[in-house]
């Protein structure tokens, strides 16, 4: 899992390959899961639920060993993408 204000680098010999993103409540913000800075998916959040909400991300999406793996927006609600990791 990798927590906005949390970063994970990945290890040598490994590949993330992330699987979902979400947050505590919805409410419109913006999320990004961020590889090397660079935002590899967007999505909007929207809903008037206020309950939590996670999205499926798309399916082939890795993160290479040595890149930097983020969350980005969230509008200061906790916010988070989970995956695994498999051997390069």
């Amino acid at each position: 899992m990798v927590s906005a204000g949390a970063p994970l680098t990945v290890p040598a010999g490994k590949l993330f390959v992330p699987i979902a993103l979400g947050m505590n409540a919805e409410g419109g913000p913006i999320l990004s899961l961020d590889i090397d800075g660079i935002p590899a998916v967007i999505l909007h959040m929207e809903s008037s639920s206020g309950l939590p909400s996670i999205r499926a991300l798309p399916l082939g999406l890795t993160a290479r060993a040595g890149s930097i793996v983020s969350v980005g927006g969230g509008a200061g609600l906790s916010s988070r993408a989970w995956g695994y990791m498999v051997d390069a």
